[in-house]
């Protein structure tokens, strides 16, 4: 095929995967699940820090302040997080969001017809993959959406390296990786990196093992502006501890999942509404991903590859029985076994699945072109769609013997209606299956149909007025440091029985954390749901929580003034999505104060009542009075100007890290631990300048290391190939 007619398939692949995003240019965003409550927020903090001219090691504003650069969740160092640059910050993220599925797309196109698969049955499986369930699932999951995204494009330049042996190849392989590494989450990244490993093996041997080690190794240069700050973090932080098995077991894979792949709705049915599923085993009731549907003509085509044993099957076979059980995690000894041997850091097992579900989508491109070739493959997938008629009958009579909610049942039952009408037309345009030519357009049209409207589901929509700043914000000044009271409650409480879409207008109008991060609200004590922040932070939430819901509350306004805040976001009424929760003020504090006595941090739980002023600290001494007269804070720093009567106990509501520095007038000063989640400054008598400062030095030298590192990758990625691999077909 000549480059135009190459480039001309191309587009037809990347033009339906552009068009199932189109309503997002019309005032339409994501934001369900970790997207609204997490990525959004953490973009916008981003976007402030950077917008602010400094660079983001620092987070002021969640927590008493938190390490930013640090975080993997960040991914400061990867290139198109900087999207969040744009005027418009829902914009940028939507973009950031469609260029991956672009990139997703493309990659798989291209890898497909590196493997000398026909234009058609390579374009089955690029749109297959960017509009799969699992793809589109992952929308509420960016870190994993992203390197998913790059997978193919690890997976071709990979292949190239091992057939040719080309140096521009294994850069370009270690390059992907590495930019797998910068966004760096964990299960993923580990996934990616053993999927290089296996396939080097498989298809080279020890020579593939080779060039599979010097692809990681080039790849850590690569990733160590993120990956060293965030392992070193990672000891200062929630995950610095062994996480409990039946933490790190949540969200396993039910056993009989897998037949997802085949059907999308066999354990439940995702709408513009609600999530109605079936099978989950975590409180929340509804699994780690979404979908696994890979759409039905490709679930048909798998089935006739593994009966035909096409290429690629021993491979395929192995990485899903592999990834099937991580990803069963506790339903198996297989991931207890691992944790026992010092897995403990890794959560969902159900993760580990995502592996199986890629290169079965890859297997069904290889299948496909096998189908447009053989009338005996073609007879063996016709058989395979009538076996699914046949699941999706036996499942529609189960969903009328199950036991569940009645909006369960009854969505379930119309999903499994669904996917027997889909199994039944899969059947009938496959009857034609003597003349394949014929029905290429049909079978694209069905995949199209089949695909685009269940991806919607489980990514639905909004338009973007939800997240402008709800009512109770203008009851809070700017700047203000909320703690969120309403968000603990309804944690703590049952779930609430309202419809989908009211249970998320209820959330944007508590302003519930760290969505508040939008609308220029500090947080303070608020859930650590991604286990990051730092120790003495989940120290002292754990000590309020303890006196907030364990009968001492005289110690909660004490608790909330070591904080500095200054509001408090009460539940008022959790069934209402419109007006749930009401603000409350807290006069008197401040961010930065002076101690009027100091006690040993051991009698802060005391029950005797503390004066207002003290503060607790392992070397108290008898302080003097101060004043705090001018106050001046970036995003990795403050300035304040104090007066002192004698040495003064200056508190500052800043999280502790061993990297804040202090100075006084210029001369160097040590910060201490006080009030268990924050620092102390010890202050002579005077009028003076206090410096605080935050630089995480590993966050600058191995940044310098990820641009000379990426920046060589490139260059040597962009030198001539040599003699080109044979043309595919």
């Amino acid at each position: 095929m000549s480059r135009k007619k190459e480039l001309g398939a191309l587009a037809g692949v990347l033009l339906p995967v552009a068009l199932a995003f189109a309503d997002l240019f019309t005032g339409r965003s994501f934001f369900i699940r970790d997207f609204a409550r997490i990525y959004v927020p953490e973009r916008a903090i981003l976007r402030r820090l950077l917008v602010s001219g400094g660079f983001p090691f620092w987070n002021p504003f969640t927590a008493a302040g938190q390490p930013l650069a640090a975080i993997p969740t960040a991914e400061v160092f990867y290139p198109p997080q900087w999207l969040v640059l744009l005027p418009n910050l829902l914009m940028g993220i939507r973009l950031e969001i469609v260029l991956h599925f672009l990139i997703a797309a493309a990659g798989m196109f291209c890898l497909l017809r590196a493997m000398r698969l026909r234009a058609e049955a390579s374009a089955f499986g690029a749109v297959s993959f960017a509009l799969s369930g699992m793809m589109m699932s992952l929308i509420s999951l960016l870190p994993c959406l992203f390197i998913m995204a790059w997978l193919p494009w690890l997976a071709l330049f990979t292949r190239r390296a091992l057939d040719h042996g080309h140096i521009p190849d294994l850069t370009a392989a270690a390059l992907i990786l590495g930019l797998m590494y910068l966004v760096a989450e964990p299960a993923t990244m580990l996934q990616a990196s053993a999927l290089v490993l296996a396939y080097a093996l498989y298809r080279r041997g020890l020579r593939g093992l080779r060039v599979a080690v010097a692809i990681g190794l080039l790849a850590l240069l690569v990733g160590a502006g993120q990956l060293v700050p965030a392992l070193d973090h990672q000891r200062d932080s929630g995950r610095g501890a062994p996480l409990p098995y039946e933490q790190v077991t949540q969200w396993s894979m039910a056993p009989l999942r897998p037949l997802e792949l085949a059907g999308s709705e066999l354990f439940g049915r995702y709408t513009s509404e609600g999530a109605y599923f079936l099978g989950s085993d975590h409180p929340s009731r509804v699994p780690w991903l979404f979908s696994w549907y890979c759409g039905l003509l490709a679930a048909a085509l798998i089935v006739a590859g593994f009966v035909h044993r096409v290429r690629g099957w021993r491979f395929t076979a192995g990485v899903t029985i592999v990834s099937y059980l991580l990803a069963l995690g506790r339903h198996t000894l297989v991931f207890h076994i691992l944790y026992l041997a010092g897995l403990r850091f890794l959560r969902y097992p159900e993760k580990w699945f995502l592996p199986a579900a890629f290169v079965l989508l890859i297997f069904a491109a290889v299948a496909a072109d096998r189908f447009l070739a053989d009338a005996g493959f073609r007879r063996t997938t016709f058989r395979a769609s009538l076996a699914f008629v046949a699941l999706a009958a036996v499942a529609l009579a189960l969903a009328y013997t199950r036991e569940a909610p009645p909006d369960v049942l009854a969505q379930t039952r119309l999903g499994a209606l669904l996917t027997l009408a889909t199994a039944v037309a899969l059947s009938l345009i496959l009857l034609a299956r003597e003349r394949p030519r014929a029905i290429v357009v049909l079978l694209a049209l069905f995949t199209l149909a089949d695909l685009i409207p269940r991806g919607r589901a489980v990514a639905p929509r909004i338009d973007d007025a939800w997240y402008a700043p709800p009512a109770i914000t203008r009851a809070i000044p700017a700047g203000a440091r909320v703690y969120n009271d309403a968000d603990w409650e309804m944690a703590l409480a049952p779930p609430a029985d309202l419809p989908f879409a009211a249970r998320w207008t209820r959330l944007r109008n508590a302003a519930l954390p760290e969505t508040q991060a939008l609308w220029g609200l500090d947080g303070v004590l608020s859930n650590d749901v991604t286990l990051t922040n730092l120790k003495p932070s989940r120290a002292f939430a754990e000590l309020f929580l303890r006196a907030r819901f364990g009968g001492r509350p005289q110690l909660v306004p004490m608790l909330l003034s070591f904080a500095g805040a200054t509001h408090v976001i009460a539940l008022r009424d959790p069934l209402s999505p419109a007006d749930p929760v009401r603000v409350v003020t807290l006069p008197g504090n401040a961010r930065y104060w002076f101690a009027t006595a100091l006690a040993e941090t051991a009698h802060i739980t005391d029950p005797h009542p503390w004066p207002r002023g003290v503060a607790f600290t392992d070397a108290p001494f008898a302080p003097a009075r101060g004043r705090v007269t001018r106050v001046r804070e970036s995003g990795n720093g403050v300035d304040l100007d104090v007066a002192a009567d004698g040495e003064a106990a200056l508190l500052l509501a800043i999280t502790p890290h061993k990297y804040w520095r202090a100075a006084i007038d210029g001369a160097p000063s040590t910060l201490h631990v006080a009030n268990v989640g924050f620092q102390l400054l010890r202050v002579p008598r005077g009028v003076h300048h206090v410096a605080l400062r935050y630089r995480n030095p590993l966050v600058v030298w191995c940044g310098l290391v990820t641009i000379v590192s990426a920046l060589a990758l490139l260059g040597a990625a962009l030198r001539s190939r040599g003699s080109p691999p044979p043309s595919p077909r």
